[in-house]
């Protein structure tokens, strides 16, 4: 799938960030990055993009709500993401960081945004 291609490739470019949460045994149950990235639509498509991952066996124990707000502590930026539209979960989560919808994109995919917090 090409398009996963641009969350790695060439990682390390001005503006990439990325964090990892660890068990308590220093294993990798998430990861949370902002790269600045292609985008579906044409608003807020200045804006980097999050992508975000928990190991299954680690959700609803607030790790995702920690990776966000380490990424949001750490961004000088407004933020953008597209969320799969039944994954309401994620979208609940967005909403507590003041992430709103602003379109739907043609892959059905809501896009949801943030502006930077002053």
């Amino acid at each position: 799938m090409p398009h996963i291609k641009e969350y790695y490739s060439d990682w390390g470019k001005d503006g990439d960030i990325g964090f990892f949460a660890l068990s308590p045994d220093n294993k990798p149950i998430g990861l949370i990055q902002l790269r600045y990235k292609s985008s579906q639509t044409q608003k807020y498509a200045d804006y980097p993009e999050i992508a975000m991952a928990v190991h299954p066996d680690y959700r609803g124990l607030g790790v995702a709500s920690s990776l966000m707000q380490h990424l949001i502590d750490n961004s000088n930026s407004g933020l953008r993401l597209g969320v799969h539209p039944l994954n309401i979960s994620a979208i609940k989560l967005y909403q507590k960081f003041g992430f709103c919808v602003y379109e739907v994109a043609k892959s059905g995919y809501p896009q949801m945004m943030r502006e930077k917090q002053v």
